[in-house]
């Protein structure tokens, strides 16, 4: 674990140094600086650190990168686009590390660039992706974080209004591409959708029966969301003939739907149910910061986050919709910001923010320390030329 926490450490500490929150050049500087070294300690991994790159990718890798092309596409259960990326690899580089070096580059360079794009406060998006676990999830789970990342993109992608009918032709083909690294990918497809949805005070309401009864639905919800991710694989009879169809509640599950709930629930107060601003006095604000860039709007993030809550309540019942909760998380690393920003009193958002670093760095290293290595692999880290 010493690994990882020194990162964050150092992510903290030039936090402080370097206040980057403070100006365009700061937080890319930072931003930079902070994912150089996530990349490098990605890259310069060993095989044996990640569960499914151990137990799975790496010998696969190995045995697709040399068979002809008509062989490896039909080798193994694998989607073609990342079956390709096996291929294309393998045909450049004789040393099997470059594989994993290129998905590092691809996987947290797209990371650390969707939080520059779009935090208010680049050090506790930073603090979130890490102590959340979502780098040790992404150092395990190559397919789907691959398709993950192109989503990000893709939301970048849609952002540019101007682009016109450019905008829809390469979003598709993003989700196309998405598709090809993991089936989940076509729930990428669903987010322009969700764009100019409002999210006023009695959607908060709405929101409470719509997991309701989610909740109570689950069966149907979970023949739903099989069926949208089986067209490649066939997930039920998976899921099911592996047990991982049933309930899936412990303590860590629980700690996961905390993490959302409180996101959402903190984001629902400080910027729908106690918001004071005119509309005209937020589109200004809007203007000002599209300024620099391109921003997701409010409603937007309040609608990803609970549909992130969604997901990891109907986790409890079926775990089949884990593979769901993924494409949602990096909206928590940008609202939970944004809400404290919207909170008002200095003294309130002090205490709030150090509430979440002091818990969510006490659960990090216990399940760091006890944990790391059965649900992600991550731990013991060792540098692949030892």
């Amino acid at each position: 674990m010493t690994i990882y926490i020194v990162t964050m450490v150092v992510a903290l500490l030039l936090g402080i140094l370097m206040k980057p929150n403070s100006g365009q050049k700061k937080k890319r500087r930072y931003i930079v600086i902070v994912f150089t070294m996530v990349i490098l300690i990605s890259a310069l991994r060993k095989y044996t650190v990640g569960k499914d790159l151990a137990g799975h990718y790496y010998n696969t890798f190995l045995r697709i990168r040399n068979l002809p092309w008509s062989t490896a596409l039909n080798a193994t259960s694998y989607e073609k686009g990342y079956v390709t990326f096996y291929k294309v690899v393998g045909a450049i580089f004789d040393n099997p590390q470059w594989m994993i070096i290129i998905y590092s580059l691809f996987v947290f360079g797209i990371v650390g660039w969707f939080i520059y794009k779009n935090s208010e406060d680049v050090v506790l998006s930073v603090f979130l992706f890490i102590s959340c676990n979502t780098w040790f999830m992404e150092l395990t789970m190559m397919r789907q974080t691959m398709a993950i990342s192109v989503g990000l993109v893709a939301i970048e992608i849609w952002k540019h209004k101007e682009w016109k009918i450019r905008r829809y032709v390469l979003f598709g083909l993003s989700v196309l591409l998405a598709v090809s690294f993991h089936s989940t990918g076509i729930v990428i497809a669903i987010f322009p959708l969700i764009e100019r949805l409002p999210f006023k005070r009695k959607h908060i309401f709405l929101t409470i029966v719509a997991l309701t009864m989610s909740f109570v639905m689950y069966d149907y919800v979970y023949k739903f969301a099989a069926g949208i991710i089986s067209f490649t694989r066939d997930y039920i009879d998976f899921y099911e003939g592996t047990g991982y169809g049933a309930a899936g509640i412990n303590t860590y599950a629980l700690y996961e739907l905390f993490i959302a709930i409180f996101c959402f629930t903190m984001a629902c107060w400080t910027m729908v149910y106690r918001s004071v601003s005119s509309s005209v006095t937020k589109m200004e604000n809007i203007r000002k910061i599209e300024k620099y860039n391109l921003v997701l709007n409010d409603n937007y993030l309040l609608y990803m986050v609970l549909f992130l809550v969604m997901c990891r309540l109907l986790r409890m019942r079926i775990y089949i919709i884990t593979r769901m909760a993924y494409y949602f998380i990096p909206f928590i690393w940008i609202l939970y910001p944004r809400a404290i920003k919207n909170m008002r009193g200095e003294s309130n958002r002090f205490i709030v923010r150090a509430f979440i670093y002091t818990i969510f760095m006490a659960v990090f290293l216990v399940v760091g320390y006890k944990k790391a290595a059965d649900f992600y692999g991550t731990v013991p880290y060792v540098f692949f030329w030892r």
